[in-house]
């Protein structure tokens, strides 16, 4: 048991980004801005994170979610939450936002567009 503990604190200790020479990673399971926002005016968002939506929503809500979860666990930026401040509904809205004046580009660019206004500030 001591071994497994020593084990893990080891693997949590040691930074775990998967990326080539360049940089570059894969975004598994990508969305397109065209997809995100077809779901998203299917959507009625109220508050701060309810909202009234097709099963779709699921799926890129999560998607949009799991990519900051990810950021804010693995980038030492000094922030605990990229988006602190902002609700899941106003972060929803923001993308689709950046999405109708980029329909052609994927969802993993307009959460890094996101991230990168929130750096900025």
């Amino acid at each position: 048991m001591i071994i497994l503990a020593a084990i893990l604190a080891f693997g949590l200790a040691s930074e775990a980004r998967a990326a080539d020479a360049n940089g570059l990673g894969t975004v598994l399971g990508e969305l397109s801005c065209s997809y995100y926002l077809d779901v998203y005016y299917r959507t009625e968002l109220t508050g701060g994170s309810m909202y009234e939506a097709p099963y779709s929503w699921g799926k890129a809500s999560g998607w949009i979610n799991g990519f900051l979860s990810g950021y804010n666990i693995n980038v030492d930026n000094g922030k605990q939450d990229i988006v602190e401040g902002m609700s899941n509904n106003d972060t929803y809205r923001w993308i689709a936002s950046w999405c109708r004046d980029n329909p052609s580009k994927d969802l993993d660019i307009a959460v890094m567009a996101l991230i990168s206004s929130r750096l900025a500030k």
